[in-house]
């Protein structure tokens, strides 16, 4: 079947022998230019019996053997893949060294994540020197907004390897916060609960709702798209097609290969620079990190299925374009350009994925994940809702005391603010309250 051939594709490419867990331990020179500190760690036991070990990841293939082969074993997602790491890996600028986390049990290597240091003034006064999770602290190279993020664990040893890591980072090391930013609500949790058992005081930055349709549920269901939508969105969705079908046929057109791929996503781009530069903001081709990056991973993923590049159209005319990716049983919504008409009942966004899902569900797919971020859109379509978190465990310091005071000060104002605006508070502190 098209689903079992996909199923087959998406799985990681070779089960490889894992990292010697005897392996030589870290010990990192820095220069000054890049900023960041020294650091010389060895292997530390935890109560668990899980030791983790960081290195300076120097050889790819070494790394993506253990990766790939940890995969077989791990709840992973596609940013959490090899094919996304080691491309991430491959983009960095040179001064950018990566510290590779590695959570081993006896010889058996069951947690891997990869880190990054840096050095910042937070607020132009306040030295501080983070440690991030797939992520470097720098706005260009983090433009890509990695979601379902997380160190990659064995299924059976996912809590112990969180705690035995979080036990190593925020106990050794230069760095005085660990950076998590896009971490399912269930991973969010199991870290707070870790880094506070070191004494950490966690400060999660920002907390998002994120949607996704349960394609499986509809599928036992008997019943098509339109059943799961509500009313309003039924009649919306109706009403374009007919729309569009008077110009001509609706089709949905995957990319047949990597270079048609890239050509559609240059579409797909314009498309998307012109929407967001009429509302004044720059849009995410603003860096040309983000495109370079994605260039890369087309062309280094398509073959293995898991780059869904879809050109909705109606007769000749293209009316949006849709950037999915697929792994295991999910398809992953990451970005989109649609053909906004003056006419506002054409609904170039709800038709192209409304497309995108009845093909997802003929293909066997479980779940389409619209993830991080709230719109009317993803409002449309979702039929769950669930929650992701952007946070950061702190070791106790006077500075970082005093940065969460006025911080408190500042929620507490804003908070009073929408009370007098009968808006709904958010930010930070109502982040931080909903995971205490």
């Amino acid at each position: 079947s098209q689903r079992a051939g996909r199923a087959s594709q998406n799985t990681p490419e070779t089960a490889c022998a894992t990292l010697p867990a005897a392996a030589l331990p870290l010990s990192i020179g820095y220069s000054s230019a890049m900023a960041t500190p020294i650091l010389s760690v060895d292997r530390v036991p935890a109560a668990s019996g899980i030791g983790v070990r960081l290195e300076a990841v120097v050889d790819l293939d070494r790394l993506g053997q253990a990766w790939r082969a940890l995969e077989l074993r791990s709840e992973s997602s596609f940013f959490r893949s090899w094919g996304w790491i080691r491309c991430w890996l491959q983009h960095l600028p040179p001064n950018r060294q990566p510290l590779a986390a590695i959570a081993t049990s006896g010889d058996e290597v069951v947690g891997l994540g990869v880190f990054l240091a840096w050095r910042r003034r937070r607020h132009g006064v306040l030295p501080v020197q983070p440690l991030g999770l797939h992520q470097s602290g720098d706005a260009a190279l983090d433009s890509l907004h990695i979601k379902h993020n997380g160190l990659l664990a064995e299924r059976s040893h996912a809590p112990a390897v969180w705690q035995a890591s979080l036990d190593l980072l925020t106990r050794r090391g230069a760095w005085d916060e660990v950076v998590l930013g896009g971490l399912e609500r269930a991973t969010a949790e199991l870290c707070t609960e870790a880094a506070r058992a070191q004494k950490c005081q966690v400060v999660v930055h920002q907390l998002r709702r994120s949607a996704h349709l349960d394609l499986a549920q509809l599928r036992r269901s008997g019943r098509g798209l339109a059943t799961a939508l509500s009313r309003n969105t039924r009649h919306q969705l109706a009403r374009a097609r007919r729309l569009y079908e008077a110009i001509g046929p609706l089709s949905l057109h995957p990319a047949q290969s990597a270079d048609e791929a890239v050509a559609m996503l240059e579409q797909l781009k314009a498309l998307h620079q012109r929407s967001w530069r009429r509302r004044g903001r720059p849009g995410c081709f603003a860096t040309s990190f983000f495109e370079t990056f994605h260039r890369g991973l087309i062309r280094d993923r398509f073959r293995h299925g898991e780059i869904h590049l879809l050109q909705a159209a109606a007769g000749s005319r293209p009316i949006g374009y849709l950037y999915n990716f697929a792994h295991g049983d999910r398809v992953y919504a990451y970005q989109s350009g649609f053909d906004y008409a003056a006419d506002g009942r054409l609904k170039p966004g709800l038709v192209s994925h409304a497309l995108a899902i009845e093909q997802a569900m003929r293909e066997g797919f479980a779940i389409y994940d619209f993830m991080a971020g709230e719109n009317r859109l993803k409002a449309s379509f979702a039929s769950h809702w669930s929650e992701m978190a952007w946070l950061r465990g702190q070791r106790p310091s006077a500075a970082f005391w005093l940065e969460r005071q006025l911080a408190a000060v500042k929620s507490r104002v804003a908070a009073a603010g929408s009370r007098r605006g009968r808006r709904s508070p958010s930010g930070a502190a109502a982040a931080s309250e909903a995971l205490r």
